[in-house]
Protein backbone atom coordinates (compact mmCIF):
# COMPACT_ATOMS: atom_id res chain seq x y z
CA UNK A 1 0.00 0.00 0.00
CA UNK A 2 2.59 2.36 0.45
CA UNK A 3 4.34 1.70 -2.74
CA UNK A 4 1.03 2.44 -3.97
CA UNK A 5 0.65 5.44 -2.29
CA UNK A 6 4.17 6.78 -3.26
CA UNK A 7 3.60 5.93 -6.86
CA UNK A 8 0.68 8.09 -6.77
CA UNK A 9 2.36 10.78 -5.43
CA UNK A 10 5.94 10.61 -7.92
CA UNK A 11 3.52 10.50 -10.32
CA UNK A 12 1.14 13.09 -9.31
CA UNK A 13 3.96 16.08 -8.87
CA UNK A 14 5.48 15.13 -11.77
CA UNK A 15 2.38 15.49 -13.96
CA UNK A 16 1.83 18.96 -11.74
CA UNK A 17 5.00 20.42 -12.72
CA UNK A 18 4.60 19.48 -16.26
CA UNK A 19 0.93 21.42 -16.38
CA UNK A 20 2.65 24.40 -14.07
CA UNK A 21 5.95 24.45 -16.06
CA UNK A 22 3.72 25.16 -19.32
CA UNK A 23 1.54 27.77 -17.86
CA UNK A 24 4.41 29.58 -16.39
CA UNK A 25 6.43 29.25 -18.92
CA UNK A 26 4.77 29.69 -22.18
CA UNK A 27 2.55 32.55 -20.80
CA UNK A 28 5.90 34.40 -20.32
CA UNK A 29 7.21 33.69 -23.61
CA UNK A 30 3.64 34.74 -25.13
CA UNK A 31 4.33 38.41 -22.76
CA UNK A 32 7.75 38.88 -24.01
CA UNK A 33 7.43 37.66 -27.58
CA UNK A 34 7.02 40.57 -29.62
CA UNK A 35 9.88 42.40 -27.32
CA UNK A 36 12.46 39.57 -27.17
CA UNK A 37 11.71 37.82 -30.18
CA UNK A 38 13.51 33.99 -30.99
CA UNK A 39 16.18 35.01 -33.10
CA UNK A 40 19.16 33.03 -33.67
CA UNK A 41 21.61 33.40 -30.88
CA UNK A 42 19.31 36.26 -29.18
CA UNK A 43 19.20 35.58 -25.04
CA UNK A 44 15.57 34.62 -25.31
CA UNK A 45 16.73 30.91 -26.22
CA UNK A 46 19.46 30.92 -23.18
CA UNK A 47 16.66 32.37 -20.75
CA UNK A 48 14.51 29.62 -22.02
CA UNK A 49 16.91 27.04 -20.82
CA UNK A 50 17.64 28.36 -17.58
CA UNK A 51 14.24 29.36 -16.80
CA UNK A 52 12.99 25.42 -17.43
CA UNK A 53 15.98 23.99 -15.74
CA UNK A 54 15.73 25.82 -12.81
CA UNK A 55 11.80 25.24 -12.35
CA UNK A 56 12.71 20.81 -12.80
CA UNK A 57 15.27 21.13 -10.17
CA UNK A 58 12.95 23.00 -7.71
CA UNK A 59 10.37 20.54 -8.67
CA UNK A 60 12.88 17.46 -8.55
CA UNK A 61 14.41 18.65 -5.05
CA UNK A 62 10.41 18.77 -3.97
CA UNK A 63 9.47 15.16 -5.22
CA UNK A 64 12.37 13.76 -3.35
CA UNK A 65 12.09 15.26 0.15
CA UNK A 66 8.42 15.22 0.46
CA UNK A 67 8.61 11.10 -0.78
CA UNK A 68 11.71 10.34 0.84
CA UNK A 69 12.83 7.90 -2.30
CA UNK A 70 16.53 7.73 -2.90
CA UNK A 71 16.83 11.05 -4.87
CA UNK A 72 16.67 9.28 -8.45
CA UNK A 73 13.66 6.51 -8.05
CA UNK A 74 12.23 10.02 -6.93
CA UNK A 75 13.53 12.92 -9.25
CA UNK A 76 13.84 10.55 -12.22
CA UNK A 77 9.74 10.53 -13.02
CA UNK A 78 10.01 14.35 -13.07
CA UNK A 79 12.54 14.82 -15.55
CA UNK A 80 11.13 12.37 -18.15
CA UNK A 81 7.75 13.40 -17.91
CA UNK A 82 9.25 17.15 -18.89
CA UNK A 83 11.34 15.46 -21.48
CA UNK A 84 8.52 13.31 -23.01
CA UNK A 85 6.29 15.98 -23.55
CA UNK A 86 8.90 17.95 -24.81
CA UNK A 87 9.98 15.82 -27.44
CA UNK A 88 6.36 15.06 -28.38
CA UNK A 89 5.96 19.28 -28.74
CA UNK A 90 9.52 19.50 -30.82
CA UNK A 91 8.20 16.77 -33.18
CA UNK A 92 10.72 13.97 -32.64
CA UNK A 93 14.27 12.91 -33.72
CA UNK A 94 13.45 14.18 -37.20
CA UNK A 95 13.03 17.56 -36.37
CA UNK A 96 16.18 18.61 -34.34
CA UNK A 97 17.88 21.29 -35.72
CA UNK A 98 15.35 21.83 -38.94
CA UNK A 99 12.33 22.67 -37.71
CA UNK A 100 13.42 26.64 -36.70
CA UNK A 101 15.52 26.85 -33.75
CA UNK A 102 19.28 25.61 -34.13
CA UNK A 103 20.63 22.36 -33.48
CA UNK A 104 22.25 23.02 -30.04
CA UNK A 105 19.00 24.49 -29.04
CA UNK A 106 16.78 22.15 -29.39
CA UNK A 107 19.37 19.42 -28.07
CA UNK A 108 19.62 21.92 -24.63
CA UNK A 109 15.65 22.02 -24.95
CA UNK A 110 14.98 18.22 -25.05
CA UNK A 111 17.90 17.65 -22.46
CA UNK A 112 16.75 20.58 -19.82
CA UNK A 113 14.03 18.35 -17.88
CA UNK A 114 16.16 14.87 -17.30
CA UNK A 115 19.11 17.19 -16.66
CA UNK A 116 17.80 18.93 -13.75
CA UNK A 117 16.62 15.93 -12.18
CA UNK A 118 19.59 14.61 -12.88
CA UNK A 119 21.29 17.27 -10.93
CA UNK A 120 19.47 17.91 -8.09
CA UNK A 121 20.06 13.88 -7.27
CA UNK A 122 23.54 14.04 -7.48
CA UNK A 123 23.50 17.35 -5.27
CA UNK A 124 21.67 15.43 -2.45
CA UNK A 125 23.22 12.22 -2.85
CA UNK A 126 26.33 14.24 -1.90
CA UNK A 127 24.63 16.23 0.70
CA UNK A 128 22.95 12.75 2.27
CA UNK A 129 26.71 11.57 2.34
CA UNK A 130 28.27 11.17 5.85
CA UNK A 131 24.53 12.66 7.27
CA UNK A 132 23.07 10.16 9.86
CA UNK A 133 19.24 9.28 9.88
CA UNK A 134 18.41 11.54 12.46
CA UNK A 135 19.44 14.63 10.87
CA UNK A 136 17.29 14.01 8.34
CA UNK A 137 14.11 16.30 7.96
CA UNK A 138 11.28 13.66 8.28
CA UNK A 139 7.91 14.27 6.33
CA UNK A 140 4.57 12.63 6.79
CA UNK A 141 2.89 11.66 3.84
CA UNK A 142 -0.66 13.08 3.29
CA UNK A 143 -3.47 10.37 4.27
CA UNK A 144 -4.25 7.82 1.49
CA UNK A 145 -7.80 9.59 1.56
CA UNK A 146 -5.79 12.73 0.70
CA UNK A 147 -4.35 12.00 -2.39
CA UNK A 148 -7.02 9.91 -3.58
CA UNK A 149 -9.05 13.03 -3.97
CA UNK A 150 -6.15 15.55 -5.25
CA UNK A 151 -4.79 12.66 -7.54
CA UNK A 152 -7.05 10.04 -8.45
CA UNK A 153 -10.23 11.66 -8.79
CA UNK A 154 -9.38 14.45 -11.22
CA UNK A 155 -7.57 11.37 -13.36
CA UNK A 156 -10.79 9.71 -13.50
CA UNK A 157 -12.82 12.16 -14.06
CA UNK A 158 -10.65 13.12 -17.37
CA UNK A 159 -10.81 9.94 -17.99
CA UNK A 160 -14.39 9.35 -18.24
CA UNK A 161 -14.84 12.73 -20.07
CA UNK A 162 -12.07 11.14 -22.41
CA UNK A 163 -13.91 7.64 -23.20
CA UNK A 164 -16.77 10.02 -23.64
CA UNK A 165 -15.85 12.43 -26.17
CA UNK A 166 -13.66 9.22 -28.36
CA UNK A 167 -16.30 6.69 -28.26
CA UNK A 168 -17.42 5.87 -31.06
CA UNK A 169 -15.06 8.33 -33.02
CA UNK A 170 -13.46 5.19 -34.21
CA UNK A 171 -16.21 3.13 -35.02
CA UNK A 172 -17.54 6.17 -37.73
CA UNK A 173 -14.02 6.15 -39.26
CA UNK A 174 -13.45 5.13 -43.06
CA UNK A 175 -10.03 4.52 -45.14
CA UNK A 176 -10.60 5.44 -48.82
CA UNK A 177 -7.29 4.64 -51.02
CA UNK A 178 -6.83 6.03 -54.68
CA UNK A 179 -4.19 5.89 -57.37
CA UNK A 180 -3.47 9.65 -57.96
CA UNK A 181 -2.49 10.37 -61.57
CA UNK A 182 -1.40 13.63 -60.95
CA UNK A 183 1.36 12.36 -58.21
CA UNK A 184 1.76 9.19 -59.82
CA UNK A 185 1.39 7.20 -56.34
CA UNK A 186 -1.32 5.42 -54.09
CA UNK A 187 -2.60 7.95 -51.30
CA UNK A 188 -4.91 6.89 -48.89
CA UNK A 189 -6.99 9.31 -46.22
CA UNK A 190 -9.23 8.82 -43.02
CA UNK A 191 -12.76 10.15 -43.86
CA UNK A 192 -14.19 10.07 -40.19
CA UNK A 193 -18.05 10.15 -40.33
CA UNK A 194 -20.10 11.92 -38.17
CA UNK A 195 -22.12 10.35 -34.94
CA UNK A 196 -24.82 8.94 -37.02
CA UNK A 197 -23.96 9.44 -40.33
CA UNK A 198 -27.05 9.43 -42.56
CA UNK A 199 -26.83 8.93 -46.20
CA UNK A 200 -29.82 10.94 -47.23
CA UNK A 201 -28.47 13.87 -45.41
CA UNK A 202 -25.78 16.06 -46.59
CA UNK A 203 -23.00 17.32 -44.62
CA UNK A 204 -19.97 19.82 -45.25
CA UNK A 205 -16.55 18.30 -45.59
CA UNK A 206 -13.39 19.60 -43.64
CA UNK A 207 -10.17 18.43 -45.75
CA UNK A 208 -7.04 18.18 -42.97
CA UNK A 209 -3.76 17.99 -44.12
CA UNK A 210 -0.77 15.88 -42.49
CA UNK A 211 -4.16 13.74 -41.41
CA UNK A 212 -2.09 11.14 -39.62
CA UNK A 213 -0.83 13.03 -36.85
CA UNK A 214 -3.33 12.80 -34.08
CA UNK A 215 -3.17 16.86 -33.99
CA UNK A 216 -4.39 17.16 -37.27
CA UNK A 217 -6.50 13.83 -37.26
CA UNK A 218 -8.76 12.42 -34.56
CA UNK A 219 -8.26 16.06 -33.21
CA UNK A 220 -10.10 17.74 -35.41
CA UNK A 221 -12.60 14.76 -35.80
CA UNK A 222 -13.20 15.21 -31.95
CA UNK A 223 -13.48 18.84 -31.89
CA UNK A 224 -16.26 18.83 -34.49
CA UNK A 225 -17.91 16.32 -32.45
CA UNK A 226 -17.84 18.37 -29.44
CA UNK A 227 -19.00 21.46 -31.25
CA UNK A 228 -22.04 19.81 -33.76
CA UNK A 229 -22.75 17.76 -30.16
CA UNK A 230 -23.31 21.42 -28.24
CA UNK A 231 -25.23 22.69 -30.97
CA UNK A 232 -22.19 25.34 -32.23
CA UNK A 233 -21.72 24.00 -35.85
CA UNK A 234 -23.20 21.05 -37.89
CA UNK A 235 -22.13 17.68 -38.20
CA UNK A 236 -19.54 17.62 -40.76
CA UNK A 237 -17.19 15.12 -42.55
CA UNK A 238 -13.35 14.98 -41.90
CA UNK A 239 -10.85 14.17 -44.30
CA UNK A 240 -7.52 13.31 -43.40
CA UNK A 241 -5.19 13.05 -45.49
CA UNK A 242 -1.98 11.02 -44.90
CA UNK A 243 1.01 13.03 -45.69
CA UNK A 244 3.04 9.82 -46.09
CA UNK A 245 6.27 11.21 -45.62
CA UNK A 246 6.29 13.89 -48.55
CA UNK A 247 4.88 17.14 -47.02
CA UNK A 248 8.34 18.87 -47.88
CA UNK A 249 7.38 18.46 -51.42
CA UNK A 250 3.87 18.31 -51.52
CA UNK A 251 2.93 21.72 -49.28
CA UNK A 252 5.92 23.78 -50.55
CA UNK A 253 6.38 25.69 -53.52
CA UNK A 254 8.74 24.91 -56.75
CA UNK A 255 11.69 27.02 -56.50
CA UNK A 256 11.07 28.19 -52.82
CA UNK A 257 13.70 28.73 -50.56
CA UNK A 258 13.13 29.96 -46.66
CA UNK A 259 14.72 32.97 -45.43
CA UNK A 260 17.37 31.65 -43.54
CA UNK A 261 18.43 30.57 -47.64
CA UNK A 262 17.20 26.79 -47.05
CA UNK A 263 16.20 25.33 -50.64
CA UNK A 264 12.71 23.92 -49.67
CA UNK A 265 12.11 23.72 -52.67
CA UNK A 266 8.38 21.69 -53.61
CA UNK A 267 5.54 20.39 -55.84
CA UNK A 268 2.26 22.44 -54.44
CA UNK A 269 0.99 23.00 -57.33
CA UNK A 270 1.00 18.69 -58.11
CA UNK A 271 -0.40 18.31 -54.54
CA UNK A 272 -2.84 21.41 -55.35
CA UNK A 273 -4.19 19.59 -58.34
CA UNK A 274 -3.95 16.14 -56.72
CA UNK A 275 -6.78 17.60 -53.90
CA UNK A 276 -8.44 19.59 -55.88
CA UNK A 277 -9.24 17.33 -59.17
CA UNK A 278 -9.07 13.79 -57.86
CA UNK A 279 -9.10 13.46 -53.91
CA UNK A 280 -12.97 15.99 -53.43
CA UNK A 281 -14.78 14.24 -56.66
CA UNK A 282 -13.61 11.00 -55.43
CA UNK A 283 -14.72 11.91 -51.66
CA UNK A 284 -18.15 13.59 -52.71
CA UNK A 285 -18.94 10.69 -55.30
CA UNK A 286 -18.50 8.23 -52.13
CA UNK A 287 -20.09 10.57 -49.34
CA UNK A 288 -23.09 12.42 -49.13
CA UNK A 289 -21.89 15.63 -49.04
CA UNK A 290 -22.95 19.63 -49.76
CA UNK A 291 -21.05 22.08 -51.54
CA UNK A 292 -19.29 23.44 -48.30
CA UNK A 293 -15.45 22.36 -48.35
CA UNK A 294 -12.70 23.79 -45.50
CA UNK A 295 -9.44 23.22 -45.71
CA UNK A 296 -6.75 23.55 -42.77
CA UNK A 297 -3.17 22.87 -42.37
CA UNK A 298 -0.44 23.50 -39.82
CA UNK A 299 3.39 24.51 -40.75
CA UNK A 300 3.92 23.65 -44.08
CA UNK A 301 0.49 22.92 -44.42
CA UNK A 302 -0.40 26.00 -43.22
CA UNK A 303 1.53 27.26 -45.92
CA UNK A 304 -0.57 25.04 -48.75
CA UNK A 305 -3.33 26.38 -47.17
CA UNK A 306 -2.28 30.02 -47.87
CA UNK A 307 -0.90 28.36 -51.42
CA UNK A 308 -4.27 26.90 -52.20
CA UNK A 309 -6.17 30.15 -51.58
CA UNK A 310 -4.19 32.05 -53.90
CA UNK A 311 -4.09 29.46 -56.33
CA UNK A 312 -7.95 29.95 -56.22
CA UNK A 313 -10.32 31.09 -53.49
CA UNK A 314 -12.89 29.20 -54.80
CA UNK A 315 -11.56 26.22 -54.10
CA UNK A 316 -12.77 26.21 -50.37
CA UNK A 317 -15.54 27.96 -48.75
CA UNK A 318 -13.30 28.32 -45.69
CA UNK A 319 -9.05 28.11 -45.24
CA UNK A 320 -7.63 27.35 -41.43
CA UNK A 321 -3.88 28.38 -41.61
CA UNK A 322 -2.63 27.15 -38.35
CA UNK A 323 1.16 28.30 -37.35
CA UNK A 324 1.95 28.81 -41.32
CA UNK A 325 5.78 28.95 -41.48
CA UNK A 326 5.31 31.84 -44.20
CA UNK A 327 9.44 32.42 -43.34
CA UNK A 328 9.82 28.48 -45.16
CA UNK A 329 8.76 30.27 -48.49
CA UNK A 330 9.60 33.77 -49.72
CA UNK A 331 7.65 33.58 -52.61
CA UNK A 332 4.32 33.05 -50.64
CA UNK A 333 3.56 36.24 -48.50
CA UNK A 334 3.76 38.50 -51.80
CA UNK A 335 1.34 36.06 -53.60
CA UNK A 336 -0.97 36.43 -50.73
CA UNK A 337 -1.15 40.03 -51.10
CA UNK A 338 -1.47 40.25 -54.88
CA UNK A 339 -4.36 37.84 -54.18
CA UNK A 340 -5.88 40.23 -51.68
CA UNK A 341 -5.60 43.24 -54.17
CA UNK A 342 -6.99 41.25 -56.85
CA UNK A 343 -9.64 40.45 -55.75
CA UNK A 344 -10.47 44.28 -53.84
CA UNK A 345 -9.96 45.85 -57.69
CA UNK A 346 -12.68 43.02 -58.59
CA UNK A 347 -10.00 41.70 -61.66
CA UNK A 348 -11.00 37.85 -60.52
CA UNK A 349 -13.82 36.61 -63.51
CA UNK A 350 -16.37 35.15 -60.29
CA UNK A 351 -17.22 38.23 -58.52
CA UNK A 352 -18.24 35.84 -55.73
CA UNK A 353 -14.34 34.53 -55.54
CA UNK A 354 -13.52 35.94 -52.34
CA UNK A 355 -17.26 35.06 -50.89
CA UNK A 356 -14.90 32.83 -47.93
CA UNK A 357 -13.31 33.01 -44.86
CA UNK A 358 -9.55 32.67 -43.65
CA UNK A 359 -8.12 31.83 -40.72
CA UNK A 360 -4.79 31.79 -39.29
CA UNK A 361 -3.10 31.73 -35.61
CA UNK A 362 0.14 31.71 -34.24
CA UNK A 363 1.93 29.84 -31.13
CA UNK A 364 5.00 31.31 -29.34
CA UNK A 365 7.31 31.51 -32.41
CA UNK A 366 9.00 34.14 -32.80
CA UNK A 367 12.31 35.73 -35.57
CA UNK A 368 11.62 35.27 -38.75
CA UNK A 369 8.73 33.01 -38.51
CA UNK A 370 6.91 35.84 -36.58
CA UNK A 371 7.64 38.55 -38.40
CA UNK A 372 6.65 36.69 -41.60
CA UNK A 373 3.36 36.15 -40.23
CA UNK A 374 2.47 39.24 -39.10
CA UNK A 375 3.01 41.00 -42.98
CA UNK A 376 -0.03 37.92 -43.57
CA UNK A 377 -1.79 39.33 -40.92
CA UNK A 378 -1.43 42.80 -41.99
CA UNK A 379 -2.12 42.10 -45.40
CA UNK A 380 -5.65 40.89 -44.53
CA UNK A 381 -6.54 43.53 -42.39
CA UNK A 382 -5.35 46.14 -44.44
CA UNK A 383 -6.09 44.90 -48.16
CA UNK A 384 -8.80 42.03 -48.09
CA UNK A 385 -12.24 42.52 -49.90
CA UNK A 386 -15.49 43.33 -48.55
CA UNK A 387 -16.65 40.13 -48.60
CA UNK A 388 -13.60 38.57 -47.43
CA UNK A 389 -14.01 37.36 -44.10
CA UNK A 390 -10.95 36.62 -41.26
CA UNK A 391 -9.88 36.43 -38.06
CA UNK A 392 -6.18 36.05 -36.55
CA UNK A 393 -5.44 34.03 -33.05
CA UNK A 394 -2.52 34.59 -30.91
CA UNK A 395 -1.99 31.63 -28.13
CA UNK A 396 0.15 31.20 -25.58
CA UNK A 397 1.47 27.38 -27.01
CA UNK A 398 4.27 25.62 -28.84
CA UNK A 399 3.99 25.33 -32.35
CA UNK A 400 2.82 21.51 -32.50
CA UNK A 401 -0.03 22.38 -30.16
CA UNK A 402 -1.52 25.44 -31.60
CA UNK A 403 -4.26 23.08 -33.34
CA UNK A 404 -6.04 22.20 -30.17
CA UNK A 405 -7.42 25.78 -29.45
CA UNK A 406 -7.35 26.39 -33.19
CA UNK A 407 -9.50 23.75 -34.35
CA UNK A 408 -12.19 24.91 -31.62
CA UNK A 409 -11.48 28.41 -32.65
CA UNK A 410 -11.45 28.25 -36.50
CA UNK A 411 -14.49 25.52 -36.57
CA UNK A 412 -16.94 27.79 -34.08
CA UNK A 413 -15.94 31.15 -36.02
CA UNK A 414 -16.30 30.01 -39.78
CA UNK A 415 -19.95 28.60 -38.70
CA UNK A 416 -20.89 31.81 -36.56
CA UNK A 417 -20.09 34.37 -39.24
CA UNK A 418 -21.68 31.42 -41.54
CA UNK A 419 -24.88 31.39 -40.13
Amino acid sequence: MKTIKLAIVVLGLSVFTLVMSWFLVLNVYAYFIDDAPYVVGDWFYIADIVFVFLFYSLASFVVIKITKLPPFIAALPVGITGFAMNYIEMGGVSCLGVCGPPLWYDLSSLLKHLSASIFVSLIVLYRQKGQTESAKPSFKLPSLKMQLLIFALPAVCIMLWGRLVFSNTGNDTKTVSMYSKSLEEDRKVMVYLPSGYDENKKYDVLYTLDGESFQSGILAAVTARILASTGFIPQIIIVAIDGQGQRKRDFNLANAKATDGRDLSGAASVFYTFLTSELIPKIEETFSTTSQRLLSGHSFGGIFTAFAFTENPESFNGYFAFSPSFNDNDQLVEMFKATLNRASNNTFKNTAAMDNYFYMNLGIEGGDMRAAFKQAEIALRDQSPAKLQSKVSYSALPHALIMVPGFFDALYSYYQIRD
